[in-house]
């Protein structure tokens, strides 16, 4: 297992590493760029640096001269103000190609001088024992620091290669998620530069950039998750074998099926999380299980029936207890049941949020919705909702309290007032972030 690899010249002279906006970077410009940041920032007296970054490939120049350095790439979970403000330290310094983004030690990389020597490129070098910091999203509370050594992030790399290999073959990289997350940075950074196949920049955040990508006859690769993937509703005629893999939440069964049905694609849906890595992986038109991934070892909790994770990919707390209720069968599947943190109390009545949006997506004039728990001075239920061209004709034409009414009438039929979301709010689209994940602190943002 050798760290160098992300870096070494086994790209062939056909294959850069990546291609932005049509055009080639080659080994030679990757490695120069590198030096030259690592030279900027070698002499500080900053051990810590936060990468933000818009342009994923200035990012990986800059988390790789972090850690040839010798020091430690941090990457926050977004970068809206109070986000920043809340992470502001004076002994951390700032790479970015933010212009707003200001700290004691920041670095644009706009301004970097782009020359190295030969000797300054031999030299560059990486350890197995060098940290990642991350942070989770923060789904239903404050993000989470996480460490991640290059032991481990290889480790994990390894099995991916060894599991997917036969189909990627030499497919170039597309994303629509970004690299500042463990996944992005995994899929759509890391394993690429270590199996050497090319990076596409810019990501690609709009269904009809990825129709385009869908019309090549070489093999794609798309890293995505299911707040994109569930909005391409166009259709194809022809057969194809690009590959998405797909994460950060589950693709709900109707996406699963219109994708296989309109675009001929079979998702690999990859279950996995900040703190334990990569866990099992499944396509939902073959099988519903998951399938853990070589060297995960798996087993249930038995008080909450929840998911119990064990492999190399992370250090820490063996075994990972997930909030994640299974079903274990033989052979490394699984199959899931729902979240146990989705289970609340609301006066002192067990009520779970799954159950509740369910039911709520199920009348005749929603498309989605999401239920939260919000904890003040007085514990309630609230609920995002997106209508469909019914319930929006509805709206306009009734009101909201009309509309309301019907949706606690709705209610009632199976919960009881205890139950019942005490806010309602329409809205267009349910909030995700870059990965696709709904943020409880933007639903709380919304609900006001």
């Amino acid at each position: 297992m050798n760290p160098n690899r992300l870096l070494d010249s086994h790209y062939s002279n056909k294959n850069p590493q990546f291609i932005i906006s049509g055009e080639p970077i080659y080994r030679t410009q990757f490695l120069q760029d590198i030096c030259a940041l690592k030279k900027k920032l070698k002499d500080t007296p900053v051990q810590s640096y936060q990468l933000c970054f818009n342009h994923s490939y200035w990012f990986t120049v800059s988390l790789f001269a972090v850690l040839a350095a010798n020091k430690e790439p941090v990457l926050l979970p977004n970068f809206q103000a109070d986000t920043l403000l809340a992470f502001k330290k004076a002994d951390t310094g700032v790479i970015s190609d933010i212009e707003n983004i200001t700290s004691s030690f920041f670095v644009n990389t706009h301004s970097v001088c782009l020359t190295s020597s030969d000797e300054e490129l031999d030299n560059l070098s990486l350890s197995l024992s060098q940290t990642i910091t991350l942070y989770t999203s923060g789904t239903t509370g404050n993000p989470k620091k996480i460490q991640r050594t290059l032991r481990e992030i290889l480790s994990e790399i390894q099995v991916l290669e060894s599991t997917f290999k036969a189909q990627l073959q030499s497919a170039i990289i597309y994303s629509s998620v970004s690299p500042q997350h463990l996944y992005g940075l995994i899929f759509y950074i890391l394993w690429p530069l270590y199996a050497g196949r090319s990076i596409i920049y810019p990501q690609l955040n709009y269904p009809e950039q990825i129709a385009k990508m869908l019309q090549a006859d070489e093999i794609k690769v798309l890293v995505s998750c299911p707040s994109l993937l569930s909005r391409l509703e166009f259709s194809v005629t022809k057969k194809h074998q690009h590959i998405i893999f797909s994460s950060g939440s589950l693709l709900k069964a109707e996406a699963a099926q219109s994708l296989h049905q309109n675009l001929h694609l079979q998702p690999i849906e990859v279950l996995g999380s900040t703190e334990t890595g990569g866990i099992a992986f499944r396509q939902q038109m073959i099988s519903a299980r998951w399938q853990t991934f070589a060297k995960v070892n798996i087993d249930q909790d038995k008080n909450n029936l929840c998911l119990l994770v064990d492999s190399p990919f992370f250090s820490g707390e063996k075994p990972f207890l997930t909030a994640d209720q299974v079903e274990i069968h033989p052979e490394g599947l699984f199959s899931l049941l729902g979240r146990v943190d989705r289970i609340v109390k609301v006066e002192g009545k067990r009520v779970s949020l799954d159950e509740i949006e369910n039911h709520i997506k199920s009348h005749d004039f929603v498309s989605d919705a999401v239920v939260c728990f919000v904890d003040g001075q007085r514990q309630l239920l609230a609920a995002l909702i997106v209508l469909n061209e019914e319930g929006e004709h509805i709206l306009s034409s009734k009101n909201k309290y009309y509309l309301d009414r019907e949706m606690k009438a709705w209610h009632s039929r199976l919960f009881d007032l205890v139950t019942r979301p005490k806010k309602i709010r329409y809205v267009s689209k349910i909030p995700v972030n870059s990965q696709g994940k709904t943020l409880l602190s933007d639903l709380k943002q919304i609900l006001g």
